[in-house]
């Protein structure tokens, strides 16, 4: 499917800064298990870690502080 491999992501994590945990999905189960269908995709999780809204696409910071706006009410 193309994916990127580990060296790009590893590349992004440390042009961008990520802080968060990330990790490769060689056998592509977490796309599966999630129906990933576009990229990025962000998942918000409840104190469960149960999903509570998915967002296919890219966030800005405007986005995504209204996609949390909402998750408050």
């Amino acid at each position: 499917l193309g994916f990127d491999s580990i060296e790009d992501g590893q590349e992004f994590v440390s042009e961008f800064g990520v802080s968060y945990a990330i990790g490769p999905d060689g056998d592509g189960s977490i796309l599966k298990d999630y129906n990933v269908s576009n990229f990025p995709t962000t998942f918000f999780l409840d104190s469960e870690h149960k999903q509570v809204r998915k967002w296919a696409g890219p966030l800005n910071e405007a986005k995504l502080e209204e996609l949390i706006q909402e998750l408050l009410q």
